[in-house]
């Protein structure tokens, strides 16, 4: 497997290919990282060597080579754009306004930064799992014709950053318990997370479509420090594979962040080898609007009459005597044919035959009704 790694993070096309016909039937989740060996990438790297085997995951380093090859490019299950060196500098009076990708000069802009802005076009178009850290923030900005602004003195060292409720960066930030407490009973808390900073351009307006998810908090002027797009793509100014450890059973936010990503990957890969990769960005915006609908009224969240499970933990569910209809609604990659069910008069279960977890429903009266809502 050493061997397939180290050919997959070459940047030869050629070579990439080689290493893909290796692992063809082995069912392999792919992340297309940029810049794999840059400054800022060495906790990426290191994660991906970890990940071969525990998560069956493998990085492919990306370049333009690489990403213009189709047989490459249409095996991956998401991108990661880490951090990166700039060229902003390049701009005309970028010490004193805010910019765009438009005032950056074309001749003096580095490569890279025009390969993430590519990258971020192919993932929108696909609709692919996106995350960003530092840089990979900013050229969402940039993409969605936003603004950049240099901070009047640089982040270094750790700084808290607020996220927003309801927002995917929040969502990604929670564990699996969390998470369903937040679908089910629309427990969306305040979240503060100490992030790895290092930069000195921070997003100034987010542009098109660009939910701002994290700032800092008890600032005259707040710094954007996360943000969001389609359900699909989550961007953090800090960096929380820096902080990234394992087996923190959920109660570390920056390790919940790279966690949630990779299962938000291999979700898109379930979905896709069952033909359906299309349907995850229409369900990813399906659970956010649940959230938005309890961040707006607990009572709206409620007349759906609907429980969800992701199959990552267990969740039990008593329906109160005056319910007489339930959904039971599937986070996104989901595969029904991992689980089992069965019901009686008065409990139903969804149990996933892999890791044991289920839902249990236990009903009130035997003519209550539950739909298990089939996606895909």
């Amino acid at each position: 497997m050493e061997k397939i790694r180290i050919m997959l993070t070459s940047g030869n096309s050629t070579v990439i290919k080689h290493a893909l016909l290796k692992i063809e039937e082995d069912n392999f989740t792919l992340i297309g990282i940029a810049n794999i060996n840059g400054q800022f990438s060495g906790h990426f790297k290191r994660l991906g060597e970890k990940s071969a085997e525990s998560h069956r995951m493998l990085l492919v380093a990306l370049n333009y080579e690489v990403l213009m090859d189709r047989d490459i490019i249409n095996r991956l299950d998401g991108f990661i754009l880490p951090g990166n060196d700039d060229t902003y500098n390049s701009v005309r009076n970028y010490s004193f306004l805010p910019f765009s990708w438009n005032d950056m000069q074309p001749g003096m802009t580095h490569e890279t930064e025009h390969l993430y802005q590519l990258i971020y076009s192919y993932a929108m178009d696909r609709k692919m799992p996106l995350l960003g850290t530092c840089a990979g923030n900013q050229h969402l900005a940039l993409h969605q014709y936003g603004k950049l602004a240099k901070l009047p003195r640089p982040f270094t060292g750790y700084i808290d950053v607020t996220l927003v409720p309801a927002t995917l960066n929040h969502y990604m930030a929670m564990n699996p318990s969390e998470q369903l407490k937040a679908l089910n009973q629309c427990h969306l808390p305040e979240m503060t997370v100490q992030g790895t900073v290092m930069h000195s351009y921070a997003i100034e307006e987010p542009g098109e479509d660009v939910v701002v998810g994290g700032y800092t908090p008890g600032k005259r002027h707040p710094v954007i420090m996360a943000a969001s797009m389609g359900g699909h793509i989550s961007t953090f100014q800090f960096h929380p594979e820096y902080a990234y450890k394992e087996g923190t059973d959920g109660k570390d936010i920056n390790s919940n962040i790279i966690d949630n990503f990779i299962h938000q990957v291999s979700a898109y890969h379930t979905m896709k080898s069952n033909g359906a990769a299309f349907y995850y960005h229409r369900d990813m915006q399906s659970l956010l609007r649940r959230l938005n609908d309890c961040q707006e009224s607990r009572f709206k969240a409620d007349e759906k009459n609907e429980v969800w499970f992701s199959g990552r933990t267990s969740y039990k569910y008593t329906m109160p005597v005056s319910q007489r209809k339930l959904s039971v609604q599937l986070t996104p990659g989901v595969d029904l044919s991992d689980y089992s069910h069965s019901e009686d008069e008065l409990e139903w279960v969804l149990i996933n035959n892999k890791n044991g977890m289920s839902l249990t429903i236990d009903k009130s009266n035997p003519r209550q009704v539950i739909e298990l809502i089939r996606k895909w």
